[in-house]
């Protein structure tokens, strides 16, 4: 994640699967994360689009279609108005067209845990 004046940014890369023989699409992203007290805070997210030079880099990107049986590295991004821990526990939900959601939870910092829920 990376801080700036106006407040956190969280970035990454999740992979999203699609075991079925019929497309699916990612219709939605929340995040959120954990702060000093515990309590969970929803990030500000939406489909934001960065150009480095020649390179465009799509975040949050919906409607995204994942056809059967295959898998997408999909770039996210969220802000924090508020300075977040240094170890801090970050929640990454995606929704499908389905309005099904699936959930992991990631801790930044000096370890890395990943936890993956569904919700289904």
């Amino acid at each position: 994640w990376l801080r700036s004046q106006q407040g956190q940014r969280v970035v990454g890369i999740i992979e999203v699967y699609n075991s079925s023989s019929r497309p699916n699409t990612i219709r939605a992203y929340q995040f959120g994360a954990q702060d000093r007290d515990g309590k969970w805070i929803e990030l500000e997210s939406e489909r934001y689009v960065e150009t480095f030079g020649d390179t465009e880099t799509i975040q949050n990107d919906t409607p995204l279609i994942i056809g059967p049986y295959s898998g997408v590295a999909v770039p996210i991004a969220a802000f924090a108005n508020e300075r977040l821990p240094r170890d801090v526990q970050i929640r990454v939900t995606v929704e499908d067209i389905f309005e099904k959601k699936y959930s992991a939870a990631l801790s930044v910092g000096t370890k890395l845990d990943l936890r993956v829920k569904s919700n289904a």
